[in-house]
């Protein structure tokens, strides 16, 4: 079976890969409960002073992976699972000791939003595509995206991205604050590994103070909405036009929403 998510070392830095190109880094629950253990063991690393997560192939996650959410005999339960999973992954990079980078490329979509907001420093290569997309196949947002966002880059620009099915590119995204910095494709790689390792030369112990100040008062907001979160789109999952969302997805056409 293909490893769907990696970590490895460079020097002081856990490089976390996801690793389902074929399927633009879709989640599936295999796959982010894969990504959680990996956070896991970085975390409690002490030889590890920086985490850089990053994707193979050219998109660095498409969110939670519709194939896997049609095909479940229960998809308002795999859904909620899904989403519960993906928030303990968020969680464990949110609340990581160390400072965490993100090498964002390509799509950047649903809860891989959400993901990507789990790192304190995000890169993000030329030609990047932010977009929430939950609304286009009937689902509420999840991975902490409602809790995150608006605090990021205020209610107005949250909203204009759930509605919207235009993405957000990359240098609107330097502009809005949702990413720190946009680079080249080419140099993406090398960018990020730089300041993973600049990172990794800061004092430890300070670091890790910082990140608590920082943190403190909103890691506890972020859980409790991260169970409100898994609840709404579990509920979206149960819905008619989610499975009209689905088939119109995967039929590409657009979809006939109906209200139940």
């Amino acid at each position: 079976m293909q490893e769907t998510v990696s970590d490895e070392r460079d020097g002081a830095v856990a490089v976390i890969t996801l690793r389902r190109p074929e399927s633009l880094n879709a989640f599936d629950l295999e796959m982010v409960r894969s990504l959680a253990a990996a956070v896991e063991r970085a975390r409690g690393d002490a030889a590890v002073r920086a985490v850089l997560l990053r994707a193979e192939g050219d998109h660095f996650c498409a969110g939670g992976d519709l194939a896997a959410m049609r095909a479940a005999a229960d998809p308002s339960a795999y859904v909620r699972q899904l989403a519960s999973a993906a928030g303990s992954a968020l969680l464990a990079l949110r609340s990581a000791p160390q400072p965490v980078v993100a090498a964002l490329k390509g799509a950047v979509a649903g809860g891989g939003v959400g993901l990507a907001l789990g790192a304190d420093v995000r890169v993000a290569a030329e030609g990047t595509r932010f977009s929430l997309a939950f609304l286009r196949v009937g689902l509420t947002p999840d991975t902490g995206t409602t809790w995150m966002l608006p605090r990021l880059i205020g209610r107005a620009r949250t909203m204009e991205m759930a509605f919207s099915s235009e993405p957000v590119r990359a240098q609107e995204a330097h502009a809005w604050g949702l990413v720190q910095r946009v680079v080249p494709a080419a140099d993406l790689e090398a960018e990020a590994l730089r300041t993973a390792r600049e990172l990794a030369s800061l004092p430890p112990v300070a670091v890790r103070e910082l990140k608590t100040l920082v943190d403190q008062a909103e890691l506890d907001g972020l859980r409790a909405h991260l169970d409100a979160d898994a609840e709404a789109v579990a509920r979206a999952a149960a819905t008619h036009d989610f499975r009209e969302g689905l088939d119109a997805f995967f039929g590409k056409r657009a979809p006939r929403f109906e209200g139940r």
